[in-house]
Formats: C-alpha cells, structure tokens, sequence
C-alpha cells in the first residue's frame, strides 16, 4: 500500500478569488504546473478537468 501512494500522481490546486494555482506532486515532492484565471469558473472547472484526464490524475487536493 504505501509503495502504490508513492506513485500517485496528485493535482495540488491553490484556488484564490483572482488566480488559481495548480501543482503537480508524487511522493512528497510538488512541481509547480500553471496558474489560471479564476474569474470565470467555467472555463477554469474546465481547464482543470483537462489537465485531471490528460495526466490521469489519482487524487486532487484543494487549498482554499
């Protein structure tokens, strides 16, 4: 079990009123990935959900 949760790959999102952060990290270790508008909450659920399917994401943590 604990060598299957070192090769998740996890989506880190910092999500803020004007920007949201997004970050990328497997075993205890963040990249950081990209920051996107906020502002329209469509397009950024959106963008999101791309990037969660195109790098088949295990888990999504939220920072708020």
């Amino acid at each position: 079990m604990a060598e299957e949760a070192k090769s998740e790959l996890v989506l880190g999102i910092d999500y803020g009123e004007t920007n949201t952060g997004l970050a990328f990290g497997r075993a205890g270790l963040a990249s950081p990935l990209e920051v996107l508008n906020s502002k329209d909450e469509r397009v950024l659920v959106n963008k999101i959900n791309k990037i969660v399917a195109q790098n088949k994401i295990d888990k999504v943590v939220i920072g708020l």
